[in-house]
């Protein structure tokens, strides 16, 4: 019924098209109906902190390419111990 998630570097796209549309959305908002704090885009995370979305997209990138490095690898490693007979 449900579809395998299957994450690849062919994905890679997904991460950045997302944060586009995030902050697409959040500029939307704050312009249209002045909502200063749309997403947290200008306005920190937690208060009293610097966590803006500037802080935390890079973070969020550079663990999803851990992410996506990590399963690569163990893919890899997989498809050498168990090769498939094409035949």
């Amino acid at each position: 019924m449900f579809k395998q998630i299957d994450i690849t570097y062919k994905k890679w796209y997904c991460v950045i098209l997302g944060f586009t549309c995030y902050l697409t959305v959040g500029a939307f908002l704050m312009s249209v109906f002045g909502v200063n704090d749309a997403f947290h885009i200008v306005e920190p995370l937690l208060s009293d902190t610097s966590l803006t979305v500037w802080v935390m997209a890079p973070i969020y990138v550079a663990s999803h390419g851990i992410i996506f490095a990590v399963i690569e690898c163990a893919r890899r490693r997989i498809a050498q111990k168990n090769p498939t007979s094409s035949g």
